[in-house]
């Protein structure tokens, strides 16, 4: 678990893109006959970005951003805990 912790800015941004394409490629499955139905289950699908963004570029780009905000506070505060029992 620390070296997950420790490398949680690669792994939490790496997670978020592997999300976003599976969602991806479950909505161009559909793409011949996608409805409204589907199109909103995509937009759900590339939460959290695809709650604020209506084009899924903006959402991905959204994902990734917040992604590796979150992974550099988890990292960090994991050197900061191992640093201070060391």
């Amino acid at each position: 678990m620390k070296y997950f912790m420790r490398h949680a800015y690669i792994f939490f941004p790496a997670a978020m893109v592997l999300k976003d394409i599976f969602a991806t490629m479950v909505m161009l499955s559909n793409e011949p006959g996608i409805s409204a139905d589907n199109a909103r289950h995509y937009h759900l699908a590339l939460s959290p970005g695809g709650l604020f963004f209506g084009g899924a570029g903006w959402a991905w780009l959204f994902n990734i951003c917040l992604s590796v905000v979150i992974g550099l506070l988890v990292s960090k505060k994991a050197r900061v805990v191992n640093v201070t029992r060391a």
